[in-house]
């Protein structure tokens, strides 16, 4: 068996927490996007279908004459 100095241990011990934090991190950030991602969706459904303009709703632009004209009641 080889014989480690207590200082290599404790340096390999750190890089072994230093890898372990990356994937931790690279997990983390991943969930993060899932989660933007199903907020975007939810918020897409919130707002439901989007309703096309029919031409009949459009509001009426008065032609010059009827801006000039005053109706009366009979």
């Amino acid at each position: 068996m080889l014989n480690h100095s207590p200082k290599l241990i404790d340096i390999s011990a750190l890089f072994l927490q230093l890898e372990w934090g990356v994937i931790w991190k690279q997990r983390v950030e991943q969930s993060l996007i899932a989660a933007e991602e199903s907020v975007e969706g939810l918020r897409i459904r919130a707002l439901g279908p989007q309703k096309k303009k029919h031409w009949s709703n459009a509001p009426v632009k008065k032609s010059a004459v009827q801006k000039t004209v005053k109706w009366r009641r009979p």
